[in-house]
């Protein structure tokens, strides 16, 4: 009937007198009735332990309150028997009710003293102490000789008032804990019938309540897979980045970072396209550096590609320091940069490392999509994390590199970089069958120049001489300090007949430096700069390229013996088949 009425009508409501409207408030009922009898019933279970408990506490002090007035009873009639009698045996119970005393003194007899005050009575403890100290000063005058005066005193009754004052306080404290005890036990019968008659309608409503727990059961379960799921997806996620992580940290090169970031963010973001934005070395603008498509087409952007750079005070995600929602196609215009106005609506994540901004990362959401969720906004920001702390160390390397193997002063590569490359263009030369020239440079009298300008001078010449190789030589060719004012230049694919000319126009261009625009500090001109250059090539001068460097170096000498201001062609040696050099084996260049 139900059915046939939501067909019919377009509604699941019940008609009016229908038995299943009224369960629509009979299950509440039902289950607000269980929880208010099992509320009622454990409150008449607790209180009913609460006061049977309070029953035996009772019973208790009641039973130790009259072990006490025995004691007592024990101690007054054991003490006179011995002071009338004389009889060191009749002291044994008087000596068990003392250590009965001292023994309850903090529990038992401590209690009944606390009741006692709450009755308005004189304390216990100090008619026992009366007690007490009345026998033992009736027996210390029998040992030492008042024999008399101790009878005489027992006789007298002082112990029995002691005694008999005892026997009132805990008659008091018997007669108050009997009567609570007798009404305790009252209450506690009422309660008992009270919790059984709430326990059998409980239990009957518990039957009518299990239906309703077995739809919550299987609310339940289903909530439960969905938090499986959930929590699945979420232990893929943190393996993906996990794994993006290990991969960035173990490329080095820009092209590797781009590779792994677009792979990492097709697989946290899935169908959706994404830019990463990384600074130039000036850091006055960010370059496009990686992008990706989610599917197979990008879902929901604008046709026009996002820009291939754009100024830092153009990315408000950069401006506030955190993540930042753009869509212009919204109702109030939104508030993005350029990068939104291409993309439409995006979430650009700031990706900051080591304490410096490394770029912007950029993930399309399409035009008027909906907000981003806290969990794509979490995944992206922890993917431009892991990317801005890869991009931070690939930076980091690339100084350190730099910083092992150029030389400072003169910002040529340093000896260290020439013994690393040379490996790797000997093995070209070996590959590609063309020649490898060296020259070895040294300053013409470096140590007068220092003697007498100073060493910020000597510096000042390096540094010129270093930057005029710089721009005179080929992006190819490898220009390094070899050490001290010597200086050595690989030059890739020429003979050594080529060298030997650009070595002598390198002569001479580092002759013109003298009293050039470079100047020192103090605003001086450079002094007069001479410059003895040795010329060998492989396979010319030798067969490997390091023995041509040795030969170069010879060169090098000898140009410096004959008169300095010259370049100086090594001779052939160890090499198969050398070519016959125009200029012949051995040739001087002078500065004529």
């Amino acid at each position: 009937m139900l059915a046939s009425t939501t067909a019919q009508g377009g509604t699941d409501e019940a008609p009016r007198g229908d038995p299943l409207r009224r369960w629509r408030w009979v299950v509440p009922s039902l289950a607000a009735i269980l929880m208010l009898g099992a509320a009622a019933a454990t409150w008449g279970y607790v209180e009913a332990q609460r006061i049977d408990g309070q029953v035996d506490q009772a019973m208790a002090e009641r039973d130790n309150a009259r072990r006490i007035l025995q004691a007592a009873v024990d101690l007054e009639s054991s003490s006179r028997g011995f002071l009338l009698s004389g009889k060191q045996d009749q002291l044994a119970d008087y000596h068990a009710a003392l250590q009965f005393f001292q023994r309850e003194r903090n529990q038992s007899i401590a209690s009944i003293d606390r009741g006692l005050n709450e009755l308005r009575e004189t304390s216990l403890v100090d008619a026992l102490e009366v007690a007490i100290r009345t026998r033992a000063r009736r027996i210390e005058h029998y040992a030492s000789g008042g024999r008399e005066a101790a009878v005489s005193g027992t006789q007298a009754g002082e112990g029995k008032r002691a005694t008999d004052d005892i026997r009132r306080l805990v008659t008091v404290f018997v007669s108050d804990r009997e009567a609570k005890i007798a009404r305790w036990r009252a209450a506690l019968g009422w309660r008992q019938t009270a919790v059984v008659i709430l326990v059998l309608l409980g239990t009957l409503i518990s039957i009518v309540a299990l239906g309703v727990a077995h739809r919550i059961i299987r609310r339940r379960q289903r909530a439960a897979e969905l938090a499986r799921t959930a929590s699945d997806r979420r232990g893929r996620e943190l393996a993906a980045l996990v794994e993006m992580s290990e991969l960035l940290q173990s490329g080095v090169e820009a092209s590797d970072v781009r590779a792994v970031v677009a792979h990492a963010a097709k697989r946290l973001l899935p169908g959706l396209s994404g830019w990463l934005f990384a600074f130039n070395n000036s850091r006055d603008r960010l370059d496009l550096a990686a992008s990706w498509k989610g599917g197979d087409q990008p879902l929901g952007v604008a046709a026009s590609e996002p820009p291939d750079h754009f100024a830092p005070s153009e990315c408000w995600a950069l401006k506030r320091g955190r993540p930042h929602h753009g869509d212009p196609s919204s109702a109030d215009g939104g508030l993005g940069c350029v990068a939104c106005a291409a993309t439409g609506s995006g979430l650009c994540v700031p990706m900051a490392a080591r304490g410096e901004v490394q770029g912007v990362l950029r993930i399309a959401f399409g035009a008027n999509a909906p907000a981003p969720s806290a969990e794509q906004t979490a995944l992206a920001t922890a993917l431009g994390d892991s990317v801005s702390l890869a991009l931070a160390n690939q930076a980091l390397r690339e100084r350190l590199r730099g910083q092992a193997l150029r030389d400072a002063l003169t910002g040529l590569h340093n000896r260290r970089f020439l013994e690393e490359v040379m490996p790797q263009i000997e093995a070209q030369l070996a590959r590609d069958g063309q020649p490898v020239a060296v020259l070895m440079l040294d300053l013409d009298h470096f140590k007068s120049i220092n003697d007498t300008h100073g060493h910020a001078v000597g510096d000042a010449v390096l540094h010129a001489v270093g930057a005029l190789l710089i721009d005179q030589l080929r992006r190819s060719d490898v220009a390094c300090r070899y050490g001290g004012e010597e200086l050595a230049v690989l030059l890739p694919g020429s003979d050594i007949e080529q060298a030997a000319e650009r070595a002598d126009v390198l002569r001479q261009a580092i002759a013109g430096l003298s009293g050039s625009a470079a100047r020192a500090p103090g605003s001086l001109p450079l002094p007069p700069i001479t410059v003895s250059i040795g010329v060998a090539a492989a396979p010319q001068t030798a067969l490997r390229l390091t023995d041509a460097l040795k030969a170069a170096d010879a060169a090098l000498y000898e140009a410096k013996r004959s008169g300095r201001n010259k370049v100086t062609v090594a001779t052939a040696r160890n090499a198969v088949t050398p070519p016959q050099p125009k200029l012949g084996i051995v040739r001087s260049l002078s500065a004529e």
